[in-house]
């Protein structure tokens, strides 16, 4: 898909800070501490869980925080995510949790 342009990236940005508020500066995938430290592995990053890539939208509700070395791990298929009855959940799984979006949601798909 090539590179984000620059609003998209902004909008990630925001996203990405949002979800580090809302998981309490905790990694979506591990569960650990995230940190703002350049190139560290617990650095915080903006998670598409259906891809950006293949499609996926930067909108609230695909985009999570996540740690570096979660988010590049993931995307080479590595991780799924595992939620209270430690069922292991897809991001596909996840997303249909989310399904339908609520009226916020849609109007900024739009």
């Amino acid at each position: 898909m090539g590179r984000m342009s620059g609003t998209e990236e902004r909008r990630l940005a925001r996203l990405r800070n949002a979800a580090r508020i809302k998981q309490n500066n905790l990694c979506y995938w591990c569960d650990e501490a995230m940190n703002d430290v350049h190139n560290d592995p617990l650095q915080c990053t903006g998670d598409h869980l259906f891809e950006w890539a293949k499609g996926g939208r930067t909108i609230d509700g695909n985009v999570v925080a996540a740690c570096k070395r979660c988010n590049s791990t993931r995307s080479k298929g590595g991780i799924v995510k595992t939620v209270g009855d430690q069922t292991p959940r897809s991001p596909f799984e996840v997303l249909a949790a989310l399904w339908p979006p609520s009226e916020d949601e849609a109007d900024i798909a739009h």
